[in-house]
């Protein structure tokens, strides 16, 4: 990404570097949209907010001197798409599994990558409403520090859910969730068009033994653009002031992985 920024400000780069390291990503493709982290290792949100995330934006980017890698990264982002939006409840929560999960609402970035890009995967208003009213749930969690901070933890702050790579300022890779904010006014997540429910989704999945998931669960309705915006408002203002204070932890709290998988 060092050597497209230096491109897009009209630098000297290296192209040969472009290639040599983006080569040495293609052997953890695994088809059907996927990637795994390294060969033979997991498959989780870094898929989306790694991999995809800098394969749209270098899509994006590099069109005019590298088209057939930017149409097959954009094409595996659309398959990815197929899959990741059974990731997302109807109220806009996503599946707590894997590494990393402190990075919080990173679990939207690849649709924000979607939207800044123009990917064609489902209709605007879908992609704007996954992103609504995922940040319009986080907004509820007490996952902020009494020191306006981000915390490590997930739903609040809990240092049993550190990584052994983390620092205290691992919980800002959420903010690739606001690579919306770069979209042009009108576009922008506060903007048109108007924030949709999630598209009707029903599919039997299999992929673990002794489990099959016929249709995601639906719940209550999901809150649309007034009340996403409204919050939407306020979380990107606390984000960037970094000034909301947390509530206390509760005394009977259950670990948020327990308490997510049960709901």
């Amino acid at each position: 990404m060092i050597q497209v920024g230096l491109k897009c400000v009209g630098r000297e780069y290296d192209m040969a570097v472009i290639n040599r390291h983006l080569d040495a990503v293609e052997p953890f493709w695994l088809g059907n949209g996927w990637y795994s982290d390294g060969e033979g290792k997991p498959r989780d949100y870094y898929i989306s907010s790694g991999f995809h995330f800098y394969s749209l934006l270098y899509s994006h980017f590099m069109q005019d001197v590298d088209p057939e890698r930017c149409l097959r990264y954009r094409q595996r982002a659309q398959q990815f798409a197929k899959d990741y939006v059974y990731y997302f409840t109807a109220d806009g929560e996503g599946i707590p599994f894997g590494r990393s999960l402190t990075y919080r609402f990173v679990q939207v970035a690849y649709w924000s990558a979607v939207a800044f890009t123009g990917l064609d995967v489902f209709t605007p208003g879908i992609v704007k409403g996954l992103i609504l009213r995922h940040l319009d749930g986080w907004l509820a969690q007490p996952f902020i520090g009494a020191d306006g901070l981000f915390s490590i933890g997930y739903s609040y702050p809990n240092l049993i859910m550190a990584e052994d790579y983390n620092s205290p300022g691992s919980p800002y890779w959420a903010l690739k969730a606001m690579l919306i904010l770069a979209l042009p006014e009108e576009e922008r997540i506060l903007g048109r068009p108007n924030a949709s429910p999630l598209p009707e989704l029903g599919r039997t999945t299999s992929s673990t033994r002794g489990r099959t998931n016929h249709r995601p669960q639906r719940g209550k309705p999901p809150r649309l653009d007034g009340e996403c915006r409204a919050n939407s408002i306020r979380i990107t203002s606390s984000i960037l002031s970094r000034s909301m204070a947390s509530s206390p932890t509760p005394a009977n709290s259950v670990s948020p992985l327990n308490a997510d998988a049960t709901a």
